[in-house]
């Protein structure tokens, strides 16, 4: 059965801290990579420090994905740091494993309250301290898929 490269991702953007919110729904994968790198290069287009990424609805992410993440992080370098907030354990776990959360520019959080109380003003954006997403959560699936791409569901 398959399915459209539409409804792999969905994004809504909106803006919190003076800096964009992205909420990302559904799978972000090679097929949809290309559309959240689209969103994110125009966001960044316009001077920000940094980027919300909200992952509460993010199923699935492969290498593809990830590509698209620490692309961002490179890009961001100079301006501010990309925030995961949300992230479900698998899509969490595939980010630890990929040392994408370790990254200099990455901050992770439980959820926007969590992200709200650190930024605190957009001023302070360059001065957080990463944080874990959640608690460990149950064994995860992460298998190596087709050629050789790494997987979480």
């Amino acid at each position: 059965m398959g399915r459209s490269e539409s409804t792999l991702l969905r994004t809504q953007i909106s803006y919190r801290f003076g800096i964009p919110l992205i909420y990302l729904n559904g799978e972000l994968d090679q097929h949809s990579a290309g559309e959240l790198r689209k969103v994110i290069q125009q966001e960044l287009a316009i001077e920000s420090a940094g980027l919300l990424l909200e992952c509460s609805e993010l199923t699935y992410i492969d290498s593809g994905g990830l590509s698209v993440l620490f692309e961002t992080v490179r890009a961001l370098k100079d301006q501010g740091h990309m925030t995961v907030v949300g992230a479900q354990a698998g899509v969490h776990k595939l980010m630890e494993l990929t040392g994408l959360v370790d990254r200099p520019g990455v901050n992770v959080y439980a959820d926007l309250a969590s992200a709200a109380t650190a930024l605190g003003s957009p001023k302070e954006i360059g001065h957080l301290p990463a944080q874990p997403a959640s608690e460990p959560g149950p064994p995860l699936g992460i298998n190596q898929g087709q050629r050789g791409m790494w997987s979480c569901r």
